[in-house]
């Protein structure tokens, strides 16, 4: 096997770029959230709480940690921020962008059960107890909490990594030392219980999701008799974005998935690695043009923005002018002003 030890050039700059676009557009969505909603109410801190939970997981995987994968050896070093002048050990970082992703993908499907409650009281069923209700909301702490106490204890410690690489991989061992920040995993129990507890929360996380959107889209066919048109229209609109920016955060968990299950026994697993790492950098400036482009009023707020709008506005705004100002029958007072 060969591996490079040389960080991706290409990466970096790309990772650099893709954070400092999506860091600014995320900022801008998270502004549009709290001055041009309808009003902020408890589902508005959620999508504040979803949109910085993004900002979080993209500036740690693209400018704050920058992981570079030594596969197919379990290892890793970092290139970012924090690993090179705070010297942070890789896999403190690593960790954190685990739990980054976790948390977003906890805030998302909480996003979505919120909104499907609030139809459910309208109609009164499907209503959750307050018991679950208090579930829900602790498994925000101790869920991510869990994931990275279990992680933390999955690395070999970093004063035996060296004697781990000089008996499992002494070829690559001078490589290894000329890595001032690297981390270096085996399998062993930990990793087997976060395997397991990963699957088995991936898996309810889905059907929860799939299993609430379907009963939300049967009920939006009961409330809207039961409320306003205009409450109609954005329960409506709601759901859509919240579906949208669930197909496009598959954009970070399909690779994630695909990078923990195949890409240890596969060839060329650092470029696939890279490719994959790649594709999930691009998740949050997708999920904030997914939430722009499908809520209404930050869709008209932002199109009204653009030059090119302005400018077709105008030229609409002066031919129907022109259109109504000729003619025998004007009055005479439009025509002395024109």
């Amino acid at each position: 096997m060969s591996i490079s030890f040389a960080p991706s050039t290409w990466l970096i700059y790309y990772c650099y770029i893709v954070g400092a676009v999506s860091f600014v557009l995320n900022v801008l969505v998270i502004l549009i959230i709290i001055f041009k909603s309808y009003k902020i109410v408890e589902f508005q801190y959620m999508l504040l709480a979803f949109q910085i939970s993004c900002t979080n997981y993209v500036l740690q995987l693209t400018i704050l940690s920058q992981p570079m994968s030594l596969f197919p050896i379990l290892a890793g070093h970092c290139e970012g921020f924090l690993a090179s002048y705070f010297g942070i050990w890789s896999h403190y970082l690593i960790t954190l962008i685990l739990v980054s992703a976790i948390v977003e993908a906890q805030i998302l499907i909480g996003c979505v059960v919120f909104k499907h409650q609030a139809i459910a009281q309208v109609l009164n069923k499907h209503v959750v107890s307050k018991k679950i209700r208090l579930l829900r909301k602790s498994s925000y702490v101790f869920v991510p909490g869990s994931a990275f106490l279990t992680f933390l204890q999955g690395s070999t410690r970093r004063e035996d990594q060296l004697k781990f690489i000089e008996s499992r991989y002494p070829k690559y061992l001078s490589e290894f030392k000329n890595l001032s920040n690297f981390a270096i995993y085996q399998f062993n129990i930990w990793h087997v219980f976060l395997a397991i507890v990963g699957v088995i929360g991936g898996m309810f996380c889905a059907i929860t999701g799939v299993y609430t959107t379907v009963d939300i889209f049967k009920m939006l066919q009961e409330v809207q008799t039961k409320v306003s048109s205009s409450s109609f229209q954005r329960y409506q609109s709601a759901i859509r974005s919240l579906v949208s920016q669930m197909f496009a955060s598959l954009m970070l968990f399909v690779p994630l998935f695909i990078f923990v299950m195949l890409i240890t026994g596969v060839d060329n697993g650092q470029f696939i690695g890279e490719l994959l790492q790649s594709i999930c950098a691009l998740q949050s400036i997708v999920n904030a043009v997914v939430l722009i482009f499908t809520t209404p009023s930050y869709r008209n707020f932002v199109l009204r923005q653009l030059p090119q709008s302005r400018i077709f506005g105008s030229s609409r705004t002066n031919t129907n002018f022109r259109i109504q100002t000729p003619g025998i029958s004007a009055p005479p007072r439009i025509i002395t002003t024109l």
